[in-house]
Formats: C-alpha cells, structure tokens, sequence
C-alpha cells in the first residue's frame, strides 16, 4: 500500500509517498483490506492530534530516566480527562 502525507518544512508544504507492507491470515479484497488499514489509522491519528493539539505532546522533551514511565500515568489520565470533551452536549 502506498501512503502520502503532506508536511510544512520551514513554510513550505512538501509531499512524501511511502510504500507499506501488510500481511494478513484472512481472505479479503485488496480494497476492503485497505479500508481497515485507513479506518485504523484514521483513528490513531484522531486520538494522537487531540492529544498534541491540547496537551503539546509532540512538544515534550521527557526522554530521560524515570520521567517516560512518569510521563505514562500522565497521559492515561490525559486521555480520560479528553473524553468528556468529546462527548456531544
């Protein structure tokens, strides 16, 4: 499967395709395949920019000694106080 996102470098947007290998122990079409691929993903990506949007994660410098694991239960709380602002009102 071919992936192609768009990024900002220095204000400029650039594109970069890459090829990705998937295998799978059941029957499906290469389309249907690829839908639960994107629909996986889409998901991930959902969750992961609420987390940097509000809460700067991609931001974070916490890379040594105890403060990853530290670092962990913290964003396990995050991610539950995202929740109710999800949820339709």
């Amino acid at each position: 499967m071919e992936s192609e996102r768009q990024l900002k470098y220095g204000g400029q947007l650039c594109r970069e395709t890459e090829t990705r290998y998937y295998i799978a122990s059941f029957l499906e079409s290469a389309e249907s395949f690829a839908q639960h691929i994107r629909g996986y993903w889409g998901v991930e990506n959902k969750v992961q920019h609420v987390r940097d949007v509000t809460q700067g994660e991609d931001a974070s410098h916490i890379r040594m000694h105890q403060l990853p694991q530290i670092f962990a239960v913290l964003v396990t709380s995050r991610s539950t106080s995202i929740a109710p602002m999800r949820s339709p009102t």
